[in-house]
């Protein structure tokens, strides 16, 4: 059993009055004797929290079998504490690995939302995977994955009759067949908090064509971009362009640009900073590579489309980003193909009226960003302003 109630006054410091008043008021109208209920008049108190009722009951119970309305309030309020008092509080009502804590996290959301059993087993995998933190430092975990501290708040909104945790799903303007909800939480995730409301597709080639032509005349300069590739193998990667594409000799694009693979497992591979070119856009030139790609140049690529759109071409091992082989294949067909941006456009005016682009590194954009990416053990390179980097003729760089 878990927790017992004793005589001290709690002090709720991250609750609001109110939400402790509705969770005793919701007690009270299901027949609590003392500020406690039994299993089946918590069951009937709480029903937004499904089968995750048990769990909860079993673990912060007294011997008698009773909930304690103070208790209950308790673990909400750590819910909501600082990064230690919420990894303490996940292992108290979670469980004791972090695999099962990851497990019943996914699993409540999913139900909650009515996803299938496949959206939970991804999404926790995921966080199993990208762990690296003993149980100890559950804290750290939660600051470098806001993803998965959002979601282990869920539950507890649900008891507070509180709103959930923002931007864990974006708003799509448009529709995706190749993204699940588990691939949209994470790669959202990754994003800029100011970019993680609202994706718009910009080209997707079941609906518009197999073609290089108006995929870059529905992407260019139109904003950050992800793009997603299922391959004729079944294969679904892609890549992250942080400062989208302008087409051209230059490249384009920060610390932040990153690959990934959305297979049965969500696997996100970031930038190295060893080399300093990212997001590249070029067709119909005689002297330069015609096609899309990122960190990359001549036939050097961890992953790029060529011109002609049916085909394209994967690296293994590219030292751009972390180690990676996101095709699965040297050289691969497309079966179909997304773009979409995320947030808004950007427009900004130059002196002269012109519409111009930031090139700022990322300290500049979002430091709250920085300070998560360097915790999860990405190193930045970037301290200031930087211009787009020019095609190199050396593809030595780009390989190992």
């Amino acid at each position: 059993m878990g927790a017992q109630n004793g005589k001290q006054v709690r002090n709720f410091e991250n609750l609001s009055q109110s939400d402790a008043r509705r969770v005793e008021e919701t007690f009270k109208n299901h027949g609590a004797q003392k500020g406690k209920l039994d299993l089946h008049h918590f069951q009937r108190a709480f029903p937004s929290l499904g089968a995750f009722s048990e769990l909860l009951f079993e673990r912060i119970s007294d011997e008698h079998d009773r909930i304690h309305c103070a208790d209950l309030l308790q673990v909400c309020n750590d819910a909501y504490g600082s990064y230690d008092e919420q990894a303490q509080n996940l292992i108290k009502v979670f469980g004791d690995e972090f695999a099962q804590i990851a497990r019943r996290v996914a699993d409540f959301y999913c139900a909650a939302h009515h996803l299938a059993s496949s959206e939970s087993s991804k999404l926790a995998e995921h966080f199993e995977h990208t762990n690296r933190y003993p149980l100890d430092r559950l804290d750290k975990y939660l600051v470098a994955a806001p993803l998965f501290a959002k979601l282990s708040k869920c539950a507890f909104s649900r008891i507070l009759a509180v709103d959930e945790p923002p931007r864990i799903l974006p708003k799509l303007a448009g529709e995706t067949r190749l993204m699940s909800k588990a691939d949209l939480m994470v790669l959202n995730a990754q994003m800029m908090m100011d970019q993680q409301n609202r994706w718009q597709l910009l080209f997707a080639s079941a609906l518009m064509g197999s073609s290089f032509a108006q995929m870059v005349k529905r992407i260019n300069r139109e904003g950050p971009c992800i793009v997603v590739i299922q391959s004729k193998s079944d294969h679904v990667f892609g890549f992250y362009a942080s400062d989208g594409f302008q087409s051209g000799p230059l490249y384009h694009g920060n610390e932040t640009c990153f690959l990934f693979e959305l297979d049965r497992h969500i696997r996100i591979f970031n930038s190295t900073g060893r080399v300093d070119k990212y997001a590249y856009l070029n067709f119909q030139q005689q002297s330069m590579p015609n096609g899309m790609g990122i960190g990359g140049a001549g036939d050097v690529w961890p992953l790029f489309i060529r011109e002609d759109y049916g085909t394209g071409i994967c690296q293994n091992g590219s030292v751009a980003f972390d180690a990676c082989f996101v095709a699965k294949e040297k050289e691969f067909a497309i079966k179909n193909m997304e773009v979409w941006r995320i947030g808004e456009k950007p427009v900004i005016i130059g002196a002269d009226g012109e519409v111009v682009k930031s090139e700022k590194s990322i300290i500049d954009k979002d430091p709250e960003a920085r300070a998560i990416l360097e915790m999860s053990g990405k190193k930045m390179h970037s301290e200031a302003y930087r211009e787009p980097a020019p095609l190199l003729d050396d593809e030595d760089e780009f390989q190992k």
